[in-house]
């Protein structure tokens, strides 16, 4: 059965914080989800961040990876969308598969408590940055990359996912934007020395040139951790303005995908039309 588009979809993100113990993490979440509905009337979609069950460190991926959905934690996820009636963008966490692999892996859910889509993070973090504190990462050493794009339908409206790194490579986004995703959200676990130089910017990248909303949604900081996230949950509009933006700690921000401004941008820089595909030879192949 077909649903008519909303025109605005009320969301809360949720910036959580992680410690070194699944449960007392999904259940950290789980209070930051009812919380948020329970503040703001008309909340219908919940984001929350990478690896928001786990610490952000290859040390510890296989130590916190369940499988998908049957794990602990994606039948948590489930229960509290049926019992408050939402949708649930689950931030991400480290699926085992039947042969032992592990994927970073979103989990999105709908108010019934079915699972309606799952992204494997496409694009692994492995980066050597020696400027503004540098970061040494090797997500490869430990997770097998997804080979999908990730469309789901939240209320009419369709959304591209992706996670954290995957961000850095436009082509995912202009694939999905082609595909008439008019959001694209990344739960991410931004480092703070590359937070610095690019969390707003590559967001407002991607939301600028794909007419549409793009969110990061990451963790809370804990700068005593062997990795420390950035923080700064956002989201962006297609004119690059920035909605809503978390500070460092725990925190749930809460916004509203407006969907007349993406109508307004396309109708006055319709740039998805006038693209020159014959002439840059690129080819985005639907699926």
């Amino acid at each position: 059965m077909s649903v008519t588009p909303v025109k605005v979809l009320k969301a809360a993100f949720c910036q959580v914080a992680v410690v070194d113990d699944l449960r007392v993490n999904v259940e950290n979440a789980i209070s930051a989800i009812r919380n948020a509905v329970k503040t703001k009337s008309g909340v219908k979609l919940v984001v929350l961040p990478e690896t928001f069950n786990c610490p952000y460190g290859t040390e510890h991926f296989r130590k916190f990876s369940e499988p998908v959905p049957s794990g602990y934690t994606c039948q948590k996820l489930s229960k509290v969308c049926k019992e408050l009636d939402i949708f649930l963008i689950a931030g991400s966490i480290i699926e085992i598969d039947e042969q032992g692999k592990l994927y970073n892996t979103v989990t999105i859910w709908n108010p019934k408590g079915e699972l309606i889509g799952k992204h494997r993070k496409i694009h692994l973090f492995d980066i050597s940055v020696t400027r503004n504190g540098g970061c040494i990462f090797k997500e490869s050493s430990v997770l097998t990359p997804g080979d999908k794009p990730t469309i789901v339908t939240i209320e009419g409206r369709k959304f591209g996912i992706g996670i954290c790194h995957d961000i850095r490579f436009d082509e995912l986004a202009k694939l999905y934007a082609l595909e008439g995703c008019q959001a694209i959200i990344y739960p991410s676990g931004f480092d703070v020395c590359q937070g610095e130089m690019y969390w707003k910017l590559l967001q407002q990248a991607r939301a600028i040139d794909n007419s549409c909303f793009v969110g990061m949604i990451c963790a809370a900081r804990d700068s005593s951790a062997s990795y420390v996230d950035y923080g700064h949950s956002m989201l962006v509009n297609p004119w690059g303005d920035v909605l809503v933006e978390a500070g460092e700690g725990e925190e749930t921000v809460f916004v509203d995908f407006d969907f007349s401004i993406i109508d307004d941008y396309k109708r006055e820089l319709p740039i998805l039309s006038q693209r020159r595909t014959d002439l840059y030879g690129v080819n985005y192949k639907k699926f």
